[in-house]
Order: C-alpha cells, then sequence, then structure tokens
C-alpha cells in the first residue's frame, strides 16, 4: 500500500508539472541593463541600436548627451537570491515583479536596496552612480518569457 502511494504521489506531481500555466500566471523575464550615460555638452544626444527602446525615456530624463550599454543580462522571475554580474557590479534579485527585492553592489560597497513592484514593459530606472565619463544607469525591464 506504502508503495501505491509513492507512486501515485510521484504521477501527480508530474503531472502538476507538465499542466500548462494560467495566462495569468505566465513566467516573467526581467531584463538588466547597465548604461553609462555620458555628459558631453559639445556633441548632440545619440546612443545606440540596443537602447531605442528606451532613448526617448533617457533623452528627457537625463542631462548627458551621449549613452553606451556597458552590459545586460536577463533573469527569470521570480528570483530567488539570484546574483548577477554587470561590468563590475552585482545585482541580486528576490521575488516577483510584485515585490522584487533589488541590491546593487559595487565591489562589497552597498549602493542601492529596495523593493520595487515592475509593470509589466515599463522601464525602472535607478542612476546617479559616478563614471568616469559620467553615469551610471541601471534599467529593469519586466516582460512575459517568450518562449
Amino acid at each position: 500500500m506504502t508503495k501505491r502511494r509513492s507512486i501515485g504521489a510521484l504521477v501527480l506531481a508530474a503531472l502538476v508539472m507538465l499542466w500548462p500555466a494560467a495566462p495569468g500566471f505566465a513566467e516573467n523575464l526581467l531584463t538588466m541593463r547597465l548604461i553609462e550615460a555620458i555628459e558631453k555638452s559639445d556633441s548632440e544626444p545619440r546612443g545606440i541600436d540596443e537602447l531605442d527602446d528606451i532613448m526617448e525615456m533617457l533623452k528627457r530624463n537625463l542631462a548627458a548627451n551621449e549613452y553606451r550599454l556597458v552590459a545586460s543580462t536577463s533573469v527569470a522571475l521570480p528570483a530567488a537570491d539570484t546574483v548577477s554580474r554587470l561590468d563590475g557590479y552585482s545585482v541580486t534579485c528576490s521575488g516577483d515583479r510584485d515585490s522584487l527585492t533589488i541590491l546593487i553592489r559595487e565591489g562589497k560597497r552597498r549602493l542601492l536596496r529596495t523593493t520595487v513592484v515592475l509593470s509589466e514593459g515599463k522601464p525602472l530606472v535607478f542612476g546617479g552612480f559616478p563614471s568616469k565619463l559620467g553615469k551610471m544607469i541601471f534599467i529593469f525591464l519586466a516582460e512575459p518569457d517568450k518562449e
């Protein structure tokens, strides 16, 4: 009888794992980009193709003339203390888009720790960390996983 229950539990667990997720519970993908906003007064604002989707927002909100994508990565949400490395910075994410805790460190120094709610398709921007040519900016964007 114990063996039969164990097999039944395994079959039930396998069915639950294979069952398609409800539309409202689709896994989200968190994209993180590290951008350097370069402050040059003698040039027109310009960027690169990888920033086309957010370039207008950057131009409206930041006093910089050039933007450079330094690094980018993606993690699945919900995240469980997932650590990502972005050019000398480490970003630890925990939670889902309705309650995501973000910890940004540069080496051992903590720069930011906050809990946010991400709206699908709307970028969240943290910035103002000094760099050689301007400011470092982190952009977080939650989107449905396309796979």
